[in-house]
């Protein structure tokens, strides 16, 4: 969202005013300008965090919860990157918005997601007997409401979509590694299945729905994203009730 908002800003101030190829060239010097800095603080060396989890597989159970919430990421994370990675082109493309205001469009999205993800985050550790992954259903609903805005191509419509879905309905990713960070016995193992999750669904996202623009317009773009969200929704609720089945059972 922080890399949206940047972008966003970066099409009225640079891309519309300098040339598009010098937004890349100011990206480029900035992160220059970030590692030179970073490079100068250093973990300090000699402390012995202690010995690495044992790396089990688990039960049957948290097992396949972990699954399924990889599987439910990778839905969720192709669609959300994908209308951050379009949102400004497709709505250019389809006479929806000016450059500059669907620049601006996106900015505003990565804004609230940061928002919203640092919000709910800070909800989420006072609530610490509420699990996280409940309102993220309520987020990757609001995208596919969003979503199914976006997709009428009416530009007060398509604005209202974009907010819901690339802004608010994105916020969701922290309260997933939350919950799987609460129900896990092995952290590394655990974040390695879920990072793979959003790794991929972030990266075939964009590169099918490309194609798939390419070939049919932005139309199906924000219909395919709709159906992601509604797969990734399923996946988190079956995820969700088998964690509620199971608490009851072992509480019994």
């Amino acid at each position: 969202p922080a890399a949206a908002l940047v972008g966003g800003i970066a099409v009225p101030a640079v891309a519309l005013t300098v040339g598009w190829r010098w937004a890349f060239v100011m990206a480029a010097a900035l992160s220059a300008v970030l590692v030179a800095v970073a490079s100068r603080y250093r973990q300090p060396g000699g402390e012995d965090s202690g010995p690495a989890q044992a790396g089990a597989d688990g039960p049957p159970s948290v097992v396949l919860r972990l699954r399924l919430l990889s599987a439910a990421v990778c839905c969720g994370a192709a669609a959300g990157t994908s209308l951050n990675v379009f949102m400004v082109d497709g709505s250019v493309q389809s006479h929806i918005l000016a450059p500059a205001k669907a620049g601006l469009l996106a900015a505003c999205c990565g804004m609230l997601a940061v928002l919203a993800r640092v919000g709910l985050g800070w909800q989420a550790d006072r609530r610490p007997d509420r699990d996280p992954t409940a309102p993220t259903l309520t987020l990757l609903a609001t995208c596919v409401v969003g979503s199914v805005l976006m997709s009428t191509g009416h530009p007060a419509a398509f604005v209202v979509g974009a907010v819901l879905a690339a802004g608010l309905g994105f916020g969701w990713t922290g309260l997933v590694h939350l919950s799987a960070m609460r129900g896990s016995t092995d952290t590394a193992r655990t974040t390695g299945t879920l990072m793979t999750g959003f790794a991929s669904g972030s990266c075939l996202g964009p590169l099918v729905l490309g194609h798939v623009a390419a070939q049919w317009g932005y139309r199906p773009v924000w219909i395919s994203v709709t159906v992601l969200g509604l797969l990734a929704a399923a996946m988190m609720s079956a995820v969700t009730t088998r964690r509620v089945v199971t608490s009851k059972g072992a509480s019994r």
